[in-house]
């Protein structure tokens, strides 16, 4: 009786349609892979393909419209406006530029004072 390899797991199996699916192009007739391996390789690919679906449609969702993102913007400077005395409190003003728009000349320290008053403003106002 012929036995064949498996590419995948590299077991030497009989050559037969019970372990190894057709192949008209192969010269044996007979697929490089036995039925088990093609059979775990597409399951695998299967949910791979519906993980990247689920994750798709879930940043869909999570995806904010412009409108939110106004609202959300002009309630933060809203935000900002009513509570002048504690932004220079926690020393959010820079004192060089006096500034509410800090992007340009960001440091370490004013990356963790943001994160605080964003939290500050996500927990208390929002």
């Amino acid at each position: 009786m012929e036995t064949k390899i498996c590419r995948l797991c590299n077991k030497e199996k009989p050559l037969t349609l019970v372990f190894f699916h057709k192949d008209n192009n192969a010269k044996d007739k007979f697929t490089n892979r036995c039925k088990l391996c093609r059979n775990n390789l597409h399951r695998l690919m299967r949910k791979e393909k519906e993980f990247v679906k689920k994750e798709r449609e879930y940043s869909v969702k999570r995806r904010k419209s412009p409108i939110v993102k106004e609202l959300e913007l002009k309630q933060y400077k809203k935000w900002i406006k009513n509570n002048k005395e504690y932004l220079r409190s926690i020393n959010y003003y820079h004192p060089k530029y006096k500034k509410l728009d800090r992007t340009h000349y960001i440091t370490n320290w004013d990356k963790d004072q943001r994160e605080k008053e964003l939290q500050y403003f996500k927990n208390n106002i929002l």
